[in-house]
């Protein structure tokens, strides 16, 4: 099979050349299976997995949430813990209804005490990295 057929074949399924990003929209295959684990509820699984994740803050397509948003609504404290030892995570992304981990841990995981953590958290965050957080800033 030539090189240029492999890339080929390759593309369809999703397999980019070696050093080739992937689109915003399109998960790695670590991204992917760590959304894949968190829907089963497979929280050692994923804090294994966490290390190896290309891109920490991406958003799972189907239900628009980080890892971390995920974290904060199933009040996963080994899942959190994990994913702030990773120095690229970002605890201001919101999800697709823009809404913060905060907020996910008082609206789902229905957790006042985690939710008033995570929100200083946030602001700790915001305050050391320049970005601007509470209020929250304009939807695009």
């Amino acid at each position: 099979m030539t090189k240029k057929k492999r890339q080929f074949l390759g593309t369809i399924a999703g397999i980019k050349p070696k050093g080739t990003r992937m689109s915003d929209n399109q998960l790695t295959e670590n991204e992917t299976r760590l959304f894949e684990l968190l829907k089963a509820h497979d929280y050692a699984g994923a804090v294994a997995l966490i290390p190896s994740v290309e891109r920490i803050n991406e958003k799972d397509p189907e239900t628009g949430m980080t890892a971390l948003h995920w974290a904060a609504a199933h009040a996963v404290h080994g899942l959190r813990s994990a994913l702030y030892q990773r120095p690229d995570l970002d605890e201001l992304v919101l999800d697709a209804e823009q809404r913060y981990p905060s907020d996910l841990a008082r609206a789902i995981a229905q957790d006042e005490a985690l939710g008033a953590e995570l929100q200083t958290r946030e602001r700790q965050y915001a305050e050391r990295t320049g970005k601007t957080a509470w209020p929250r800033p304009e939807s695009p």
